[in-house]
């Protein structure tokens, strides 16, 4: 998998076989084409761009082309009247790698929610903040919880500098496009920090 910031909470997902678009933000300039899975982190009443190959945006598991995805049932970050789990954690599993996204959501992650989640190599993570999503410590929250071996922060402003030092963790590279291999993972290792630039 090869993954690409495209700003906010957008992020493209390149695999073998298919194009993945989290968070299309189609408000302001649509990134979808022919044939990609769109995935969103929140409920939406859009059943999805005539375009798109699969529309998702509630939990579930789906297996297209070379990819299992698993949409977990969590909690947005601003809780509605009525409780309800209207945002969706995804996990993504291809070439043996471990991609989990997790978008404005609570950051009181249950036990269940930490089992379906289970082993994560590369964990994408709102820091948006603004009463929006979870900011920076709420963040490491979430991190704590799954234990990831990368940790890759979406939706900031201008304050990467201040996000990092909250985080903690060591910034491995800085890089338009990230491309996860099982070989660069090795159990036991910190979890560390990479910055994708938006292109």
């Amino acid at each position: 998998m090869e993954l690409q910031a495209l700003g906010a909470n957008t992020v493209k997902i390149s695999t073998k076989k298919t194009t993945i678009l989290v968070n299309d933000s189609s408000s302001d300039k649509s990134f979808i084409k022919d044939g990609d899975i769109v995935l969103f982190s929140n409920k939406t009443k859009d059943s999805g761009n005539k375009k798109s190959r699969l529309f998702i945006s509630t939990g579930g598991e789906y297996e297209v082309a070379d990819v299992l995805i698993v949409g977990i049932p969590a909690f947005p970050y601003v809780e509605e009247s009525d409780h309800k789990l209207s945002s969706t954690i995804y996990k993504l599993v291809s070439d043996d790698t471990s991609l989990v996204i997790a978008g404005d959501i609570s950051p009181e992650l249950t036990d269940s929610q930490i089992e379906d989640i289970g082993h994560t190599d590369v964990l994408i993570l709102s820091v948006g903040g603004n009463g929006k999503a979870p900011d920076a410590a709420q963040a490491l929250k979430i991190i704590k919880k799954v234990d990831p071996y990368i940790v890759i922060p979406v939706n900031y402003n201008n304050d990467l500098e201040e996000i990092i030092k909250i985080l903690g963790l060591e910034t491995l590279e800085t890089t338009a496009k990230y491309k996860l291999k099982s070989t660069n993972f090795v159990e036991g290792q910190s979890t560390k920090l990479v910055i994708l630039e938006k292109s």
